[in-house]
C-alpha cells in the first residue's frame, strides 16, 4: 500500500546516508551517465508525485487528514524522476477535473540521457489504482499515452484546460542544449489532434513560462521575458 511503499523509500534513503551499512566508505559509483546537472548530483534517488484523497478534519491543526495508506504512485515504480533535473517543480505534473494525469518526463532510463534534453508529456485517463507497472527497458507504455514522440526535444509545464479536454505544454524543438526557443502545443484528446498556438522563432521572439489556462478555457497565459522585463501574455488556445 501507499504507507508501505513510503517507508521503504524511507529506508533506502537512510542507507544510502548510513557509514556503516556502506562499510566505511565514502566514495560511490555511477553506472549510467549523467552523473551531475548543474549543481546537482544524479544519483538513485528517482523523486515521484504521490496522489491520496484528502478529507476535512476539524480536529488536525492544519483542517485536513489523509489516510497514508491510500497513496498512489503516479509514475506506478516507472524508473524516471518527476520532478525532473535541478530545476524540476510541481509544473512538471498537472491533474485534470475529470481525474487524468499527466506529467513531463525523461523516457525511463533512457540511454541517451547524457546527450539529449528530450522530455516527453505523457497522458493517463486516470489516476493509477496503485501497485508498479509492469516495465522492461525501452518501453515507456506504463507512463501513459505519449503525445510528444515525434519532437525529441524538452517537452515540459503540461496544463489541463478547466474542463480536462485539452492539454497545453510547453515545447523546445532541439535536443541538444537547453536554451532552445519555446513554443506552445494544445492537444484536444476529442479529436486526437496536437497543434502548435504558439510557434517558437516563428509567431514570437520570446520564450513563454509559468503556463495556464484562463478560467473558460479560451486563452493561454503565460510570463516571458521581454526587453529586460518580466511581461504577462496571453494567446488564443
Amino acid at each position: 500500500d501507499g504507507r508501505a511503499a513510503m517507508e521503504a523509500t524511507a529506508a533506502r534513503d537512510k542507507a544510502l546516508k548510513d557509514d556503516k551499512a556502506l562499510g566505511g566508505l565514502s566514495a560511490v559509483s555511477f553506472k549510467r551517465l549523467p552523473l551531475r546537472q548543474w549543481d546537482a548530483w544524479l544519483d538513485a534517488k528517482m523523486p515521484h508525485p504521490f496522489f491520496v484523497k484528502v478529507d476535512l478534519d476539524p480536529t488536525s491543526p492544519s483542517g485536513y487528514g489523509a489516510a497514508v495508506d491510500s497513496a498512489v504512485d503516479l509514475l506506478r515504480g516507472v524508473p524516471t524522476a518527476v520532478p525532473s533535473g535541478a530545476f524540476g517543480g510541481s509544473e512538471d505534473w498537472s491533474l485534470s477535473k475529470t481525474g487524468a494525469v499527466a506529467v513531463s518526463a525523461r523516457p525511463p532510463l533512457d540511454a541517451a540521457e547524457a546527450w539529449t534534453t528530450n522530455r516527453h508529456i505523457y497522458v493517463q485517463k486516470s489516476i493509477p489504482a496503485g501497485g508498479e507497472a509492469a516495465w522492461a527497458p525501452g518501453d515507456d507504455d506504463a507512463l501513459g499515452l505519449c503525445l510528444t514522440a515525434s519532437n525529441p526535444g524538452y517537452d515540459t509545464n503540461p496544463v489541463f484546460s478547466p474542463d480536462g479536454s485539452q492539454l497545453a505544454w510547453l515545447t523546445m524543438a532541439g535536443a541538444d542544449y537547453e536554451a532552445d526557443a519555446v513554443g506552445i502545443c494544445v492537444h484536444d484528446f476529442a479529436s486526437g489532434e496536437t497543434r502548435s498556438v504558439l510557434r517558437a522563432e516563428r509567431d514570437w521572439d520570446f520564450s513563454p513560462q509559468d503556463l495556464l489556462w484562463s478560467k473558460d478555457g479560451r486563452r493561454l497565459l503565460f510570463t516571458a521575458d521581454v526587453r529586460a522585463r518580466r511581461a504577462l501574455c496571453a494567446v488564443d488556445a
